[in-house]
């Protein structure tokens, strides 16, 4: 006798903040939709919202025309998301006006910002906020679109925010005002123009940050992180052009890694380190992508003694490619490394 085969809803959608990597599959029996029983529809609303918070806010509002019981469960899905680069912003002020939870888990919002909607973007980050938001993403795509953006005062003053995540392209992101985000304890910065002085007043609001990742990182000069004492994590991408001399003083983090690293990067101080991933860069700094040129041998070798040096009680180090072949470059013989 064959076996009886299982009819198998996929919801093919990935998750824009990459909670997950694979479609979630929910499966149903043959048998079930053959008596007309709807099985789906008969879980509990908070078990069809966690399935909602797998796609995009625009496909969940799309399940209120199955039937009278989808109608409105969307509407207190604690997860949003939204991608302007497909969605209107009139279709997300209306997405907004319908919703009806008091809570929001995450917020998710990636669009290209012209000009003309900036309003509109202030508008969404104080919705979250004023929900309570636990998990924040703000993808703002384009260049010179967003070059005249400025975060509003609101978006640095929230005490429920635990993760937040800013990829502006090369956006400012300076705080005219005192940063309060009291339970923030994941900051990730992409393309964020900084300054020593504001960025000091980012981490002098988020006394308990436990991890700072940075990416295409230019602009401090001086990262001191020496009051951030539950900071455990550090990880920093360097832009690959355009770079500027860096000291990181960082006495509580276990865990340091760093890429595209070059001659002006001084691990100043970072004593509690546990585990470290490096990695160095060949281009001199400060050189344009048309018109770059290769440090020379005893430039990278001195970029590695020194990191060799702060590495002495590191339990795990791992080695990028080009920091290994500047080890095994005959030049490098001199080099510490047996007592690592």
């Amino acid at each position: 006798m064959a076996m009886e085969e299982e009819d198998h809803a996929t919801v093919a959608v990935r998750n824009p903040s990459h909670r997950f990597e694979r479609p979630v599959k929910i499966k149903r029996s043959r048998s079930d939709s053959i008596d007309g029983v709807d099985s789906i529809s008969d879980l509990p609303d908070a078990v069809l919202q966690h399935i909602f918070s797998y796609i995009p806010t625009k496909f969940a509002i799309r399940t209120s025309v199955l039937s009278r019981r989808w109608r409105h469960v969307w509407s207190e899905t604690p997860h949003l998301s939204f991608k302007w680069l497909s969605v209107s912003p009139e279709s997300v002020n209306k997405t907004l006006a319908s919703y009806k939870a008091s809570k929001i888990t995450s917020f998710h919002l990636c669009t290209r910002l012209a000009s003309t909607a900036h309003h509109h973007v202030n508008s969404w980050i104080e919705f979250a906020m004023s929900h309570n938001v636990d998990d924040l993403f703000l993808e703002f795509r384009g260049f010179l679109t967003t070059m005249n953006y400025s975060f509003p005062d609101f978006f640095y003053s929230n005490s429920s925010l635990k993760n937040l995540i800013v990829d502006s392209r090369c956006n400012e992101m300076i705080p005219r005002c005192t940063v309060s985000w009291t339970s923030l304890k994941y900051l990730s910065l992409s393309c964020c123009e900084l300054s020593d002085e504001s960025f000091l007043k980012i981490l002098s609001g988020c006394p308990i940050l436990e991890t700072l990742r940075l990416y295409s990182y230019d602009s401090v000069r001086y990262l001191d992180l020496s009051k951030s004492l539950h900071l455990r994590i550090l990880d920093i991408d360097f832009s690959s052009f355009f770079r500027r001399p860096i000291n990181i003083v960082a006495p509580h983090i276990h865990y340091l890694r760093l890429r595209n690293s070059e001659a002006q990067c001084t691990l100043v101080d970072v004593s509690s380190l546990t585990e470290a991933k490096v990695d160095i860069s060949y281009i001199e700094p400060g050189c344009c992508y048309y018109s770059f040129q290769l440090l020379k041998p005893d430039v990278l070798q001195g970029i590695v003694q020194a990191m060799l040096e702060k590495f002495q009680n590191v339990e795990k180090l791992t080695f990028g490619v080009n920091f290994l072949q500047v080890i095994t470059l005959p030049e490098s013989r001199k080099l510490d490394i047996a007592s690592l």
